[in-house]
């Protein structure tokens, strides 16, 4: 039996197992391996110190990069958000463009014939009220509408009863005025509004009665509402005029 010494025995008594210091990664410094309570080195201290710095800033690093990537994934969010929403906004107004243009249309539709019946009545009041105030208008359309005639050899004038006599004693005045007129003769005719007239001749005749001239007006301006849309209606309606034949027949 082997024989145990007094300070062998000692020594075993006195050991443990070494611990282990996890701030320095899990190693046994020199101190520690060779017994407990020893305090770290200086130099190990540092290296502790320098690892936890660096584990630091790398979390700082990944914290920041993940703040970053949020940011930029909220703005694009938020941009595409905002297209979706403008391309909502444009097509509300488009629709709001549409009820617009429409209610208008129909409002002109409704409003057409007022408005015709409207200038029809204007022009009749302001034809008849000069009519009456100056007679010898009749003079200026029998000469207008006498000059329009092709074939003014032989002419017949028919007038309203009352333009009858200021006519008949004008008469050479409106041959005077009219080349190639050798006969022509001057008949009252109630059908005939004052102020207007009906030339007659062989090959046709030109009805210039005021009635006749305002329903002319009344159907060039049914026909420029009919094609000319309301926002394009800035000028003035183009109408027969004395210089444009009104027919024969």
């Amino acid at each position: 039996m082997p024989r145990v010494l007094r300070g062998e025995s000692a020594a075993c008594e006195e050991w443990r197992p070494p611990t282990v210091d996890h701030r320095s990664g899990g190693r046994l410094n020199a101190g520690q391996a060779a017994g407990d309570g020893a305090p770290p080195t200086e130099s190990e201290t540092a290296a502790d110190a320098t690892r936890a710095a660096l584990q630091v800033q790398a979390a700082e690093l990944a914290a920041q990069q993940i703040l970053e990537e949020a940011r930029a994934r909220g703005l694009e969010e938020g941009r595409r958000a905002a297209q979706t929403e403008c391309h909502a906004a444009v097509e509300r107004l488009r629709g709001f463009e549409q009820e617009i243009n429409a209610e208008r249309d129909d409002f002109f539709r409704r409003m057409e014939p007022e408005v015709v019946r409207l200038a029809v009545s204007i022009a009749e009041k302001v034809i008849g009220r000069e009519v009456a105030d100056h007679p010898e208008i009749v003079l200026d359309a029998i000469k207008r509408s006498m000059k329009r005639m092709q074939e003014k050899e032989f002419l017949r004038i028919r007038v309203n009863p009352d333009s009858l006599e200021l006519v008949r004693e004008h008469r050479d005045d409106l041959v005077a005025a009219v080349d190639g007129v050798q006969k022509l003769e001057i008949a009252d005719d109630r059908r005939v509004d004052p102020g207007g007239c009906v030339i007659e001749s062989r090959n046709g005749n030109i009805d210039a009665r005021i009635g006749t001239q305002i329903r002319e007006i009344e159907r060039a301006i049914s026909g420029a509402l009919e094609h000319v849309e309301p926002e394009r209606q800035d000028g003035p309606v183009e109408v027969p005029t004395d210089n444009q034949p009104d027919g024969s027949g």
